[in-house]
């Protein structure tokens, strides 16, 4: 995935900084569109514009011993509003502090009159600073921060996919026990009064069971995976074995019986004296519909061992 970064810092004072960090952004594959390439003029901005921040990931503040141009009447400068916008957005920041004591030019050091810029740089050293740099642009530490920033996107990724992922078995999971009850609703409705299929019945039955079974085998083979994703401990995971286990259990019974179903005959032997064979019968004499309940409350189960947001998310599709 392509990433897209801002550089939010003064221009004058930082310009080589700027150029080391937009470097080592650029070289790690990371997207920047700094300022300096779509100004005319190359200078620091006088306003701040929304645009330059849209779609980024990432927000690298530089600090020097300047705050930038503070508009008429307002009192966070341009660079400073840059960096709270990101804040405010969501976008993963990552901050480097001039450290104290460098030896400036004065048209680079406002810090004796502008105590706002003291108060700020001591909230960034105290809650946000993760490096210093002097006036060495290449002592701004910033390969390791951004492998550091880079690996925990990825993994912040891979655990969105693998938790959408679960969400999907999930909601699988949780419509097929319905999914076996309209399999035999339909086995019951698609006969005719003598319990015969026509080639249409015949042909819709079987396709049923197999799209059933398709899903059921899916399940099977995806749930125990899915369920390894996250961690369990011991006993959760000896609940999971045991009612993953009656889950096997009652579908492979269901199965049985639907297929029973199928060939049971209402209409005896030529000759023969027995009672026709119903599927009624059948039914009733392999206690399917305990198995279906059985079944329904092994999903129940199953489902609740998974985290209660994922959960929600699996029944609201």
């Amino acid at each position: 995935m392509a990433y897209k970064a801002f550089v939010a810092s003064t221009l004058e004072d930082l310009r080589e900084h700027r150029k080391f960090v937009i470097h080592a952004l650029r070289i790690s594959g990371i997207f920047v569109d700094p300022f300096e390439d779509w100004s005319a003029a190359g200078d620091e901005p006088t306003q701040f514009s929304p645009d330059r921040l849209n779609g980024c990931d990432l927000c690298i503040l530089l600090v020097g011993y300047r705050r930038g141009y503070v508009p008429y009447g307002d009192i966070l400068s341009i660079t400073q509003v840059e960096y709270e916008t990101a804040k405010l957005g969501g976008i993963d920041t990552l901050v480097f502090l001039l450290r104290d004591g460098v030896n400036l030019p004065a048209k680079y050091n406002d810090l004796e009159k502008d105590h706002d810029l003291l108060h700020w740089r001591a909230e960034l050293a105290a809650t946000k600073a993760v490096g210093y740099f002097d006036t060495y642009p290449a002592s701004i530490n910033i390969v390791p921060e951004l492998t550091r920033w880079l690996m925990a996107k990825q993994q912040n990724a891979d655990r969105a996919r693998t938790r959408h992922e679960r969400v999907i078995v999930l909601s699988w999971l949780n419509q097929l026990p319905d999914k076996f009850d309209t399999l035999f609703k339909e086995l019951f409705e698609s006969a005719d009064d003598k319990g015969h299929f026509s080639k249409q019945g015949k042909a819709m039955s079987d396709k049923n069971q197999n799209d059933l079974f398709n899903s059921y085998y899916k399940l099977r083979r995806e749930l125990p995976i899915k369920h390894a994703t996250l961690n369990a401990d011991i006993i959760e995971q000896r609940q999971f074995d045991e009612v993953f286990a009656a889950f096997q259990r009652e579908a492979i019974r269901c199965f049985d019986a639907y297929r029973a179903m199928l060939v049971a005959a209402n209409v005896p032997e030529p000759n023969s004296t027995a009672a026709p064979v119903t599927r009624e019968f059948v039914y009733n004499n392999l206690e399917v519909n305990i198995h279906l309940g059985i079944f329904r409350t092994a999903v129940e189960e199953l489902i609740k061992l998974f985290p209660a947001d994922e959960v929600n998310d699996a029944l609201s599709t």
